[in-house]
């Protein structure tokens, strides 16, 4: 049986965290895993409907049971927005549902935003993984211009926080670039976290069949995550 938890963070917003996040949960059930993909907070929801909080929960097989999510309609930062819904991420209970729940399923944990940007009024998303302590965080990054600085900004602050990140993630853009395939093997100039992934453009069920996430699910679990398997 496997169990444990992975974070998924990414250098911003809109760069495919969601998508990554769900093509991830897809191959893991396809391998008869347990899984419950969770996002603790979203904002834009209209008329109740949390589209990633659904497309996360459309790809879980895992009982929907643990912390509830936070749902919020001004499509802005999830701390501001909370601050004008009159609403509180209460992080005590999310991290005890996690913790509870990780003992038995694996959990995709995905957090809003940018690594780096605010939580809730006090708290970033490192603190909650300080808190956690996942088996593995994966940095998703969009495979476009730009993303070299922001890795390198991004990896560096991280460390300086202490915050233990497995690798990079690259996410194909919607709208390609002249630097999209050519970002991975330069990485290197700004970081030393390794690439564990260039996942092309494709529907979620078309890239959980693909070698790039095969192979990152057998990074993540097998061979490199023995941690996961109890």
């Amino acid at each position: 049986m496997h169990h444990g938890l992975i974070a998924i963070v990414g250098t911003g917003t809109g760069i495919g965290k969601t998508h990554t996040t769900c093509a991830l949960a897809t191959a893991l059930v396809a391998r008869g895993l347990q899984v419950r993909a969770y996002k603790p907070v979203e904002s834009g929801v209209v008329d109740g409907f949390a589209e990633d909080i659904q497309a996360l929960a459309s790809v879980s097989n895992a009982p929907q049971r643990g912390p509830t999510e936070l749902l919020l309609p001004d499509p802005i930062s999830p701390h501001l927005a909370a601050r004008r819904a009159g609403a509180t991420l209460d992080l005590e209970v999310v991290i005890a549902g996690l913790e509870a729940l990780r003992q038995e399923v694996i959990v995709l944990l995905e957090l809003p935003g940018g690594l780096f940007s605010p939580l809730t009024e006090t708290a970033l998303p490192g603190d909650l993984l300080a808190r956690l302590r996942p088996e593995a965080t994966v940095l998703v990054a969009p495979d476009r211009l730009g993303v070299l600085h922001d890795l390198g900004a991004t990896t560096r602050a991280a460390k300086a926080d202490g915050i233990a990140l497995t690798g990079i993630v690259f996410s194909a853009p919607a709208l390609a670039d002249a630097s999209t395939g050519f970002n991975a093997p330069e990485v290197g100039k700004v970081s030393a976290l390794p690439v564990l992934a260039n996942l092309p453009r494709r529907t979620v069920a078309e890239l959980a069949k693909t070698d790039e996430v095969r192979a990152l699910v057998s990074k993540l679990l097998g061979d490199d995550a023995a941690a996961l398997e109890a």
